[in-house]
């Protein structure tokens, strides 16, 4: 089986879960809100795992154009996340992401979603140990934002 092929039954099971993963990137953002945080919510289109060059394993996030705009307004008006957090469940053998990037400073607080397959989980756990992994934040004409997470094991499937 092709890689793209793999990939295509891998987004096809995480949309049989993706309207509860996007609910509860909803019920976050509403939390962060309540409490005073400026948000930034990303709503990707596609997402797959990259590994371009293999010490930079990392997530490609596919982002619409108006998202992407209001991501780089908030990154230009000195927004520097400097901690994060992942919520994860493992649906389907999916795994599910939200990934949560705060700058308490700024009190600001940048979410998506994403997922990988059981066969990328090697890649997002080891691969990435010493520079960590990236998330590529991207529009359709590539323009893209990289994001660094210095600790994989944060992406790791869940254990349950």
């Amino acid at each position: 089986m092709s890689q793209h092929e793999i990939q295509s039954q891998v987004a096809e099971a995480a949309m049989q879960n993706w309207d509860m993963t996007l609910g509860d990137l909803n019920k976050i953002s509403v939390e962060y809100e309540n409490d005073g945080w400026e948000t930034v919510v990303l709503h990707p289109g596609e997402v797959q795992v990259v590994s371009k060059d293999e010490d930079l394993p990392g997530l490609d996030v596919l982002i619409p154009d108006d998202e992407y705009r209001e991501l780089e307004a908030t990154l230009e008006s000195g927004v520097s996340f400097d901690s994060y957090e992942v919520y994860k469940d493992l649906l389907d053998g999916v795994v599910h992401l939200i990934v949560v990037l705060e700058d308490a400073s700024a009190n600001t607080v940048l979410m998506y979603p994403a997922y990988y397959g059981p066969e990328d989980s090697r890649l997002i756990t080891n691969g990435c140990r010493e520079n960590g992994l990236r998330t590529y934040l991207r529009r359709l004409n590539g323009e893209f934002v990289e994001l660094t997470h210095t600790d994989p094991e944060l992406f790791a499937p869940p254990t349950k």
